[in-house]
């Protein structure tokens, strides 16, 4: 029986697709110059069901893979479940904003040196 469940829309219509919950469910939405993987899982410590969200390289665009967000899959209670390293989208974001400054201006030298 299906645990996880996934919709996606596109110029060809609607496909779905279903995780169980030792398998999980992943996937991708990729644009040219990167993608973004959303991965759903059962946490083995704690059950909660959880989205582990990363922005992505995409076929020939460069780049890392960078962690944006560990969050539970709970609408009535977005709040982590008590385990060490998963941290709120805002605490997430406040740690992200000096990484992604760098980035900015690392990406700003290397369009003046090309």
């Amino acid at each position: 029986m299906s645990h996880f469940y996934g919709t996606l829309q596109g110029n060809r219509g609607e496909a779905t697709r279903a995780g169980t919950e030792s398998s999980g469910l992943s996937t991708f939405a990729a644009g040219w110059q990167g993608a973004i993987s959303v991965t759903v899982y059962v946490d083995p410590e704690t059950e909660a069901d959880m989205a582990e969200i990363y922005l992505v390289p995409w076929e020939s665009s460069g780049g890392i893979r960078h962690h944006i967000a560990t969050i539970p899959l709970n609408a009535r209670d977005p709040s982590p479940p008590a385990r060490q390293g998963v941290m709120t989208i805002d605490e997430k974001i406040a740690e992200m904003s000096d990484t992604f400054l760098k980035i900015q201006k690392l990406n700003e030298r290397l369009k003046e040196i090309s």
